[in-house]
């Protein structure tokens, strides 16, 4: 009798390994990125664990067309985050300074992947 090693065989994408950390990256390859394997290289998370996490709103996720896409750079805001001390007031009384995160860092976010989805559309429509 035979036994097979039977290996799992991911494409190997500009995006999941380079240093592009705002390439466009369905979850089920972002599944493999190097931010969500563990110690010994194994994936952390499955495509749907992601797909929840983008439902909730945790980890920023884009939905061009029939799929749903994220970067490295949200995964690792996204990692990021499960260790950030939370930024509450010291007193239940309201303050005259802005509390929480700026928008400005989401923002610019925002635009770059705006525009990364654009330049991935155009390279799309012109193939048809």
């Amino acid at each position: 009798m035979a036994y097979e090693l039977i290996v799992d065989v991911i494409p190997v994408l500009p995006g999941l390994y380079g240093e592009d950390l705002d390439a466009l990256l369905p979850l089920e390859l972002a599944c493999h990125a190097p931010e969500l394997q563990d110690a010994a290289g194994d994936c952390m998370f499955s495509p749907y664990q992601l797909r929840r996490a983008v439902k909730t709103g945790a980890l920023r996720g884009f939905r061009p067309g029939h799929g749903i896409l994220t970067t490295r750079r949200a995964i690792r805001e996204w990692k990021d985050a499960w260790h950030a001390p939370a930024n509450r007031p010291a007193s239940s009384s309201t303050s005259t300074e802005g509390s929480g995160r700026s928008t400005t860092a989401s923002t610019s976010d925002a635009q770059r992947m705006a525009l990364a989805i654009a330049q991935r559309l155009k390279r799309s429509s012109r193939a048809t």
